[in-house]
Order: structure tokens, then C-alpha cells, then sequence
């Protein structure tokens, strides 16, 4: 879905937005090592559509969170294979936990964007906090230009940012896909029916609180 029906809600160079939805997994769902593929994916946020096109589910600048290789904690790539020919992966980590409504929050804040030319900025942010039911999130993935802080005091040099990468000037940030898909899962295996739900979607221009 895109983030308004109208189109009147993308983001591109020096914006910053936020995507933060619940989702629960039933214990077959996460107790199942499914045969084929590289792991079930929770969100894709892409490429928006525009006036008399749609984009697509693959998109350059899309970035995604998986359960790469069934590991078993959220982890995250990007491009799709449209930068510098790789599905880049942002590293992850807490684990899933069954039968309970987890909180997931994206932040991406987008510098300058890396047109696959050599030429990397590393002014860009990506974030994924990662929160249990009840709890506070915790961060997961932190790519950032920001300096990290020691007991308030921000420490230079510091910053790990990032280059999202986007070779059309026409494309935005604008879409959101909630899904469970495994690219290549082997249709044939048998086993327990698993389910996932999700609620609470949130797209934001300021970090959105944890659930209670």
C-alpha cells in the first residue's frame, strides 16, 4: 500500500521518515525450518507509485527486514539487487518470540543518494529497534552518521552512516508491503500451518513510541 491513497506522501534526499508496525507469530511458524530460499521476509518499504505507474515489490532503493537464512532474529538488506549488484545486507539481531505482539520500528533518513557511480556519501541513516511486548525496543541495526554518545556526551568520529541507493531522479520513498513471503520456499515440504499477524501499522515523520 502506499503511504496515501492520493500520492501526496514520498520521501526523498533530506527526508526523514519512520514505519513502525506489531507483529505476532504463531510457534509453528517460527519452529518450522522451511526447505529452500533464503529466509521469510516481514516488510518490504519502497518505491512509491506515481501518476500512471506502479512500482514494483523490487525496487532499487527498497529496504527490507528477513529473517535472512532462517537465523531466527530480524535482519535487514537493501536494493534488491539494484546497488552496486547486491542484495546489501544492515546486519540484525533479538530474536523473534512466539504468541506475542512484537513492535518493530524503522528509521531511514536519506542524505544524498548513491547513483551506483563509486561515489559514496555515507550521509544516510537506518535504523531497526526491535521491542517485546511490554518492553522497550531494542536497536537492532544502526547505521548512522550521527557521532554515538557516552553518558551524554557525543563522541566525533564515531558515526557509521550509509548510502541508499536510487539512480531515478523520479523515484521516492512511498509504499509499504506487509508480507510472510520466502523467495524460493519449497512448494512440496510438508508441515505444520503456520501464521503471522500484523497490526498497528504507523508511517511518521518523528519517532514513534513503543506500544504499552
Amino acid at each position: 500500500m502506499n503511504f496515501a491513497d492520493d500520492l501526496s506522501v514520498q520521501f526523498g534526499e533530506g527526508d526523514e521518515f519512520f514505519v513502525q508496525w506489531r507483529q505476532r507469530f504463531s510457534r509453528e511458524f517460527l519452529s518450522t525450518y522451511y526447505g529452500g530460499g533464503y529466509g521469510w521476509k516481514q516488510v518490504v518499504v519502497g518505491e512509491g507509485d506515481r501518476p500512471g505507474y506502479g512500482a514494483p515489490g523490487c525496487t532499487q532503493l527498497e529496504l527490507v527486514v528477513t529473517n535472512t537464512d532462517q537465523l531466527g532474529f530480524p535482519q535487514m538488506y537493501h536494493s534488491c539487487g539494484g546497488k552496486d549488484g547486491m542484495y546489501e545486507p544492515l546486519g540484525g539481531g533479538a530474536g523473534y518470540v512466539a504468541n506475542e505482539w512484537m513492535t518493530f520500528t524503522i528509521r531511514i533518513k536519506i542524505g544524498t543518494w548513491y547513483r551506483n557511480d563509486g561515489h559514496y556519501h555515507r550521509d544516510s541513516t537506518v535504523q531497526l529497534w526491535v521491542a517485546r511486548e511490554g518492553q522497550p525496543g531494542k536497536l537492532a541495526v544502526n547505521l548512522s552518521p550521527e557521532p554515538m554518545s557516552l553518558f551524554g556526551i557525543r563522541i566525533p568520529g564515531t558515526g557509521s552512516g550509509y548510502d541508499l541507493a536510487n539512480e531515478n531522479p523520479a523515484a521516492r520513498y512511498g509504499k509499504v508491503l506487509l508480507t510472510p513471503y520466502h523467495t524460493g520456499k519449497d512448494p512440496a515440504q510438508r508441515h505444520p500451518t503456520g501464521y503471522v499477524w500484523y497490526d498497528e501499522l504507523i508511517v511518521a515523520t518523528s519517532r514513534i513510541p513503543d506500544p504499552r
